[in-house]
């Protein structure tokens, strides 16, 4: 392969290069394998995710293109053909076919181990995985829609009703981590990605809200396409309650600091949403920028396009979705 560095895509938690390692790892395990069709396996497996977002329904189409320019110079076209017959072969919506199909039945047992094997510790640490890789999709709503796609597709590959049960409980009495962080953000800069970033490491997710009377030069959510971006009415901890009463989840407030004087003005504003009834937990981050702040940065964006120095640009390859 020429270009790996796809799987080091920062929103990629289960389908990143750790997955493509442990599918040939297990593929070493199948033996009496002919040369030729073990090298198509190979390749099927490497570039079978190799373009992947979450916010997309077509990523093994977009895998096989991609397949094809790698590989279209050195490769038969048709042994081209057959790796992304077997790519293809790996979307949930074909399961119903080609089930006679020797690689094909390889290349999806490897790629669902877990289903198959009815490995419900693997099928766990799976969606905690997952959950990080929807973070921008509400937690309820993701719950709802992975569970419909789990049964389902449980179903094709013939997982246990026990494992089936196991899971599903599993999921519905899980109580996920989630911060909140909260901020103007205007305009959300490299400081503030500091402190997201040591959140995410600690959360299984992290929104980022925001006021809706904001309207920051530098729109959030294309800075964050792969978070849970959301403008909010009212009081913060208004808010935050509602989650807290909506979502079985720990909510926990996320704050950015810079310095000494930035811990003064929390110490009150935490005393602050006591006094208005709040329970709420605060956790705090030291930011890896101090010297950088949103008034600076609008400054800047005044006189000089160099103010994009100090705008992230981690997800910059995600490109909108149409």
């Amino acid at each position: 392969m020429k270009n790996l560095s796809n799987y080091y895509d920062p929103h990629r938690f289960y389908h990143n290069l750790s997955h493509i390692e442990k599918m040939l790892d297990d593929l070493k395990e199948i033996r009496g394998l002919p040369t030729d069709e073990l090298l198509l396996l190979e390749q099927a497996i490497t570039y079978h995710d190799v373009v992947y977002d979450p916010r997309r329904t077509d990523n093994e189409l977009k895998s096989i293109e991609y397949m094809y320019y790698d590989l279209g110079a050195t490769y038969p076209i048709r042994d081209l053909n057959r790796i992304a017959e077997l790519i293809r072969s790996t979307i949930p919506d074909t399961y119903i076919t080609r089930g006679d199909d020797k690689l094909v039945k390889i290349m999806r047992y490897l790629d669902c181990k877990a289903f198959y094997d009815n490995d419900i510790i693997q099928l766990i640490a799976n969606f905690k995985l997952l959950l990080k890789e929807y973070q921008f999709v509400d937690y309820d709503t993701f719950v709802e829609k992975h569970l419909l796609f789990f049964n389902r597709f449980s179903l094709l590959l013939n997982v246990s009703a026990e494992t089936r049960k196991q899971y599903q409980k599993y999921v519905l009495c899980y109580r996920p981590k989630i911060g909140v962080y909260a901020g103007s953000f205007n305009p959300f800069h490299i400081g503030h990605m500091s402190v997201l970033e040591q959140a995410e490491r600690i959360f299984d997710k992290v929104m980022v809200v925001f006021p809706s009377n904001i309207k920051a030069p530098i729109q959030v959510g294309k800075t964050l396409p792969f978070h849970e971006v959301v403008a909010f009415d009212g009081l913060l901890t208004d808010y935050v309650n509602k989650l807290k009463q909506k979502t079985n989840a720990d909510f926990t407030l996320i704050r950015g600091m810079r310095n000494g004087n930035d811990l003064e003005y929390e110490v009150n504003l935490n005393k602050a949403y006591k006094d208005l009834g709040s329970d709420l937990n605060v956790m705090y981050f030291m930011t890896d920028f101090p010297h950088v702040s949103s008034s600076m940065v609008r400054e800047i964006i005044k006189v000089s396009p160099r103010y994009k120095l100090y705008i992230p640009d981690k997800y910059s390859y995600a490109g909108a979705i149409e």
